[in-house]
């Protein structure tokens, strides 16, 4: 879903900052100055944010919150998996992040349900184990 619509948060803010905001973010600029311009922002609201709203931060999103599957579970699947492989195949760990578009570009992911970065790389949606 997204925030394009009328009802959108997107007009509202692009009310605010100015029409041509949008086109000097996503394409007058090199990824690269569009990252510090973003690491700055972030910067400043993070030194502006106090700890008791980092604290009601945590409980409350959840991106941040701990996994609700259990790690042992986990672990023997994984052994159980890698176990089962024949010899010459070496399981790698892969980085938690994935350049940006990668979900949108490869899979019918909508970018607003993944979690981009600023550095130009994008967290995977999480899932539920049950």
């Amino acid at each position: 879903m997204s925030d394009e619509g009328p009802r959108g948060p997107l007009p509202r803010v692009l009310g605010e900052v100015g029409d041509d905001a949008m086109e000097l973010l996503t394409t007058g600029l090199s990824r690269s100055d569009l990252a510090t311009l973003l690491l700055e922002v972030m910067r400043r609201g993070a030194a502006a944010v106090p700890p008791s709203d980092v604290f009601r931060a945590h409980q409350a999103d959840r991106f941040v919150g701990p996994a609700t599957g259990s790690l042992r579970a986990l672990r023997r699947a994984e052994d159980l998996v890698t176990g089962s492989l024949p010899d010459g195949f070496e399981p790698l760990l892969l980085s938690p992040v994935v350049p940006l578009g990668s979900h949108s570009a490869i899979a019918p992911v909508d970018q607003n349900r993944v979690v981009s970065t600023i550095r130009g790389t994008e967290v995977p949606p999480t899932r539920r184990w049950v």
